[in-house]
């Protein structure tokens, strides 16, 4: 049907209005459920003028996938309250099925009832939505291997208010937000008009930290930059894992982007999905919050009752989000090959631009775009 409406409107020559590349228009409201957290916060910040630029230098194979990395959103807290039982199987391969002990529970939290999570190895960072509708909680690796079988994760992190910064959270290779800079169900997909609305938020990914993630010796400060509190604890004795980058700019925590410089109608991009991407990076740009552990790039991309996102992606495009030779993976990998860091993006310029109303954006200055609207 999409790619009906979509040929239907070029026939009738009004493409233009449904170009990747232009934005569309600023909406007016925000559901604090779809894009959560204050205008200020660093996922919904766009980037400003003065964001100062180095060159990435991603290291990584012409064979490289593309992955998407599933964030566990639970956000409707009159589902059953569920205890989360602690697993100690973690990533070490073991089963995450059952508790390893059955008496230590980590907290008690609202669980989709009979929602299935596999012990298959995904991160499954997971936001929960508490009954107060403004706390979130926040664990990782969740795993329900059925649907009335236990619940059981491994770390928790402090809870954060859906109305404030975000910044923290279960992704464990930085302490960022398992929500924020998620790709929501939606997003990049085009509606029941054909259209693709511009998406107007940071995104999250993760590289191979053996490749690309920087370290000084095992320093553990110099494994992550601000806004990360931290990163893998295998960064300097992982064996072929351990943190293996050269470029000191590209850590855990790092915002990439698109330099202003770089015309991105002129990368040579095929697929629309990769399009949007494209300007979303340009003026939003990425967090980097995990190591994907192999010759892969990925992004954070919603998991929930309400949806798969990787499905949508597929049934909406006519082929997979998980790539490494389709024409939307490599556009990925013009995209990755063309991203640099803010380098000046601290957390002392943050406060400012924090309180500047609207007047900046990440990496200070004018603001590519305006700031989200309240919520």
């Amino acid at each position: 049907m999409f790619k009906f409406i979509l040929a239907l409107f070029f026939l009738l020559g009004l493409t233009t209005a449904f170009n990747p590349f232009n934005p569309t228009s600023l909406p007016t409201a925000r559901d604090p459920l779809k894009q959560p957290f204050a205008s200020w916060s660093i996922w919904n910040l766009p980037l400003g003028s003065n964001a100062r630029f180095v060159q990435a230098h991603l290291n990584f194979s012409e064979s490289l996938t593309i992955e998407p990395d599933p964030d566990l959103i639970f956000l409707d807290p009159k589902q059953p309250t569920t205890n989360y039982m602690y697993s100690d199987a973690a990533w070490t391969g073991a089963s995450r099925c059952e508790p390893t002990s059955p008496s230590r529970v980590l907290f008690s939290a609202p669980y989709p009832a009979n929602y299935v999570v596999p012990s298959d190895g995904n991160n499954y960072g997971a936001a929960i939505l508490m009954s107060d509708n403004q706390t979130i909680k926040q664990t990782q690796p969740v795993c329900r291997c059925t649907g009335t079988g236990p619940v059981t994760s491994y770390d928790v992190i402090p809870d954060v208010n859906l109305y404030t910064d975000g910044i923290r959270g279960a992704h464990g290779g930085s302490g960022l937000s398992a929500i924020g800079g998620t790709i929501r169900l939606g997003e990049f997909i085009p509606d029941t008009t054909g259209a693709i609305q511009s998406v107007r938020h940071a995104l999250k990914s993760n590289l191979n930290a053996a490749a690309s993630y920087y370290r000084q010796g095992c320093d553990r400060t110099s494994c992550w930059r601000w806004p990360a509190v931290d990163c893998d604890g295998y960064f300097c004795n992982g064996g072929s894992h351990a943190y293996g980058g050269t470029n000191p700019a590209v850590r855990p925590g790092s915002l990439l982007a698109i330099d202003f410089s770089v015309d991105i109608q002129k990368l040579g991009l095929k697929t629309t999905p990769a399009q949007s991407l494209a300007w979303t990076l340009q003026n939003y740009g990425l967090y980097l919050v995990d190591d994907s552990y192999w010759d892969a790039h990925a992004l954070e991309t919603e998991t929930s009752p309400e949806g798969v996102y990787t499905d949508q992606f597929e049934k909406a495009w006519g082929f997979a989000f998980r790539s490494n030779n389709n024409e939307w993976a490599r556009d990925v990998q013009i995209i990755y090959k063309t991203l640099s860091v803010v380098d000046n993006w601290t957390e002392s310029l943050y406060q400012q631009v924090q309180a500047s109303n609207g007047a900046q954006g990440a990496g200070g200055g004018s603001p590519r775009q305006p700031w989200a609207p309240s919520i």
